[in-house]
């Protein structure tokens, strides 16, 4: 699978725009649910996954918003994050 990074960040540049200089608890979905990091990053997710080719959308495993250099939300697919320890802590 392969997708044009220049056409990957026209989208996310698309969305973001859509919520720059917003306030963005006036703007749906966050109109109806807390605008929280994690919700944003679902929200970037689902959105994305919508506006990419429906053969690329499954390679995107997930979306990180950060709010700090250290503090950050992460939303994607369950199978992206494997278990650190699959041995169950051996």
């Amino acid at each position: 699978m392969v997708v044009d990074f220049a056409d990957l960040k026209h989208h996310l540049r698309e969305l973001a725009e859509r919520l720059d200089h917003q306030n963005i608890n006036d703007i749906p979905p966050f109109d109806e649910i807390e605008s929280t990091a994690e919700n944003q990053a679902r929200y970037f997710f689902e959105e994305m996954q919508k506006r990419l080719p429906p053969e690329v959308a499954p390679g995107l495993l997930y979306v990180r918003v950060s709010e700090s250099p250290g503090q950050w939300a992460q939303y994607g697919r369950t199978w992206a994050f494997p278990d650190p320890d699959p041995q169950g802590g051996a």
